[in-house]
């Protein structure tokens, strides 16, 4: 491959195919902030609850100086979520993200954030095992995942190309690819591929700078030939 991925300018976005190349070749190393802001206890997110201390200004500016270009920021919104219809996410805590956030823009990183164990092997509410098997299931998982994207979009809307939004991590039935999905007639590929385009229909509407926003979409159990035999790139 020819093209080294070597940090550089975003692009302008134009949506094709040539500028989605370029972007990813922007894009650079990257690093992932894990067990922080993803972390959490008995299904509640506490950023320190898995022996790390608090992310700091420090941390993301060393990165920059070490050669990162690009940091992803995994969020768990678990025990900070509100009740339907809303779900609405306790403030104190999605401050906390933008602040992290933040941090990274400060350092003159890019970033990615994500709605991330929430999905963890179907054990919460982005359940594709249950959605799979039951279209009311399915419906409720959307209607959050709509509502919660909504409400994080909003919170970012003003922020600039550098910010990247992911739906969700590694979504499966808790048998890693191995599991249901092998057997149910791609039933819970469909699903993903339905929350996938909930997703960015969320964000999009949101207007903003989130109306041509980067965003990533996410294949199941992040495995590479699934993703490549199953997934269905969103409008």
């Amino acid at each position: 491959y020819s093209n080294k991925l070597v940090p550089g300018n975003i692009p302008s976005i134009s949506g094709s195919a040539a500028d989605a190349i370029a972007f990813a070749n922007s894009l650079g190393m990257g690093w992932n902030l894990g067990n922080q802001l993803d972390a959490n206890n008995n299904g509640g997110a506490e950023e320190t609850c898995w022996g790390n201390a608090k992310a700091t200004q420090q941390t993301f500016d060393k990165l920059k100086a070490a050669g990162i270009a690009i940091v992803r920021i995994p969020v768990t919104y678990l025990g900070h979520i509100g009740n339907a219809p809303g779900y609405t996410i306790e403030e104190s805590y999605l401050n906390r993200v933008a602040e992290i956030v933040g941090y990274a823009k400060k350092a003159g990183l890019k970033a990615i954030i994500n709605i991330h164990h929430d999905g963890a092997d179907s054990a919460h509410w982005l359940d594709i095992k249950s959605a799979a098997k039951d279209a009311a299931a399915n419906e409720a998982v959307k209607a959050q995942l709509s509502a919660m994207w909504t409400q994080i979009a909003n919170k970012f809307k003003n922020e600039g190309s550098y910010l990247i939004f992911e739906p969700f991590n590694e979504i499966h039935d808790g048998g890693w690819g191995w599991g249901a999905n092998r057997e149910d007639g791609g039933k819970q590929y469909a699903c993903l591929n339905e929350w996938n385009q909930v997703f960015v229909d969320a964000v999009r509407a949101t207007g903003g700078n989130n109306a041509d926003r980067y965003l990533a979409v996410v294949g199941y159990c992040a495995n590479p030939e699934i993703t490549m035999e199953t997934l269905n790139l969103p409008k």
